[in-house]
């Protein structure tokens, strides 16, 4: 049973995309395959611990700040009602589930939860994923054509994560999106080159390089500079190690068999070499620079904040409290503001949330960074404060899930960067 409760969490972003291919009143709309096969085993472990918990003292992987933000982006939520700016007891309904469905997850995972089981499986399924990316785009560069997805349209959950499959230019392996596809298997390249020391075996180099690479191939530039930002630490660890024990550092180098030498210091130097000859050819380097230009230089990033100078105060209560989440597009029509194209997570927690929302939305996010000493768990709370500030996946199920990963490694004694680097007695 917890074995297969492990497997459907790791599975949840991608059961999420996935709704009920009948109609049913309010499941069909509000939960995904999902959401329905993970809350049954969520909901009975949950009844299992409270004889020995106790109802009133639930825990659920020490991110009370997160779930403070949350509660209140639904007070928000549930305050807008009535007012101008409402926009329906659906998107309220979302939301609500959303809080409730994650805190029974979370409270029931703890304990339950089997790390490494578990993170391995989905390592592996992020070199499925991965390899069939890169099978799609190999063979549409050689014939032009895309390998069959896996989506009807009537089959795929509705919502701002998950769309609805289209023709898109680029290959989406199994999920419906790019963007999807790589927010699910980012973190495994985090876990397979950052937790404890099995970044420097064999099978989880080899699934990282290969992860990586489908990676880059989704031309994203904020993937990319995350997907760098995750190799940079691990070579940094072992540039470290080597400095503070040189001597034992040296001798574990040269007692290593040769393959593994091969593996680990010359494959990624002519991977190194290679990439660095590719982008330093036709343009590329210039056009990666544009691209880390633009997206620092994004609209998205302060859209959220002009809409709500444009909008005007509306009040105390929305200046504190922000119009609640849901209810941002119909707050900004009323007010005759143009909805952005693209907005920030910051930006979009501060209309949604108002000022009290963003102090905790990013005040959790900091905490959670401060108090990681792995660095699988530390590498996890650093992607979701970087997706954070250049992306917008908050109130969504994907954050919560990387969130997951950071609380899962900390929770489970991961090794310390001071017992890593041998710094301690």
């Amino acid at each position: 049973m917890r074995k297969v409760f492990t497997i459907l969490l790791v599975l949840f972003p991608f059961l999420n995309q996935f709704g009920l291919p009948v109609q049913v009143p309010v499941l069909t709309s509000h939960f995904s395959i999902g959401y329905l096969v993970l809350l049954p085993f969520a909901l009975l472990f949950c009844l299992l611990k409270t004889p020995t918990e106790g109802i009133f003292r639930l825990r659920t992987y020490g991110f009370s700040g997160y779930v403070l933000f949350l509660l209140a982006a639904a007070f928000s939520a549930v305050m807008a009602r009535g007012r101008f700016y409402y926009s329906g007891r659906d998107k309220l309904l979302d939301l609500g589930i959303l809080i409730l469905f994650w805190i029974i997850v979370l409270y029931a995972s703890r304990d339950v939860f089997n790390v490494r089981f578990g993170m391995t499986c989905y390592a592996g399924l992020a070199l499925v994923f991965s390899i069939y990316f890169i099978l799609q785009f190999v063979v549409f560069q050689i014939k032009g054509i895309y390998l069959p997805t896996i989506f009807r349209e009537s089959y795929v959950f509705g919502g701002s994560y998950v769309d609805a499959f289209r023709a898109t230019g680029t290959p989406t392996s199994l999920f419906t999106t790019t963007s999807g596809y790589a927010l699910f298997c980012l973190p495994a390249v985090a876990y397979l080159l950052l937790w404890d020391r099995i970044g420097f075996n064999g099978t989880e180099f080899i699934v990282a390089v290969v992860v990586s690479a489908g990676l880059v191939l989704t031309k994203s530039v904020p993937i990319i500079i995350a997907l760098t930002m995750l190799w940079g630490i691990y070579v940094l660890f072992i540039l470290v190690y080597f400095i503070v024990h040189p001597y034992d550092g040296m001798y574990r180098f040269t007692h290593q068999r040769p393959s593994r030498i091969v593996l680990q210091i010359v494959f990624p130097l002519l991977v190194a070499g290679g990439g660095a000859a590719v982008l330093f050819t036709g343009g590329r380097f210039a056009k990666l620079i544009d691209g880390i230009k633009g997206m620092i230089r994004d609209p998205a990033l302060t859209a959220g904040f002009e809409a709500s100078g444009q909008a005007g105060n509306r009040g105390g209560f929305v200046r504190l409290f922000g119009c609640g989440a849901g209810n941002v597009k119909k707050f900004l029509e009323v007010c005759g503001v143009a909805i952005p194209d693209k907005m920030g997570a910051i930006g979009y927690v501060y209309l949604a949330g108002g000022l009290l929302g963003l102090i905790l939305f990013l005040g959790s996010l900091v905490s959670i960074l401060s108090t990681r000493k792995g660095k699988f768990g530390f590498a996890m709370a650093a992607l979701s404060l970087f997706a954070a500030v250049f992306g917008n996946i908050v109130f969504l199920d994907i954050s919560v899930f990387w969130l997951m990963l950071a609380f899962t490694a900390n929770d489970n004694n991961e090794m310390s960067f001071r017992k890593f680097l041998r710094l301690r007695s």
